[in-house]
């Protein structure tokens, strides 16, 4: 594990109560039954490790990037209703 992700993982917690994250374009949503909150928010850094590591997207993702660097994102969880949500479609 790389100092500098969990230094970021840390800053980024300490500024924000929860946070959600992305592998590259890719999101632990598979692993969302499992985490403490019932849904993608991380509030430590061991959230993160469990999201990351019980995600089948994720592991799937990084098998086919064995040979470049990925970027973990981490950004501000945002609470919504999902009754509040919309979807666009384009034809």
């Amino acid at each position: 594990v790389d100092v500098g992700v969990e230094a970021a993982v840390k800053e980024a917690l300490s500024r924000w109560d929860r946070v959600t994250i992305k592998v590259d374009y890719v999101a632990p949503s598979d692993s969302d039954w499992m985490m403490p909150f019932g849904d993608a928010s991380c509030a430590t850094l061991g959230h993160v490790y469990m999201a990351v590591k019980a995600s089948n997207r994720i592991r799937e993702h990084l098998e086919t990037v064995r040979d470049r660097p990925v970027k973990l994102h981490i950004q501000k969880w945002i609470r919504h209703s999902p009754a509040g949500e919309f979807r666009c479609y384009t034809k």
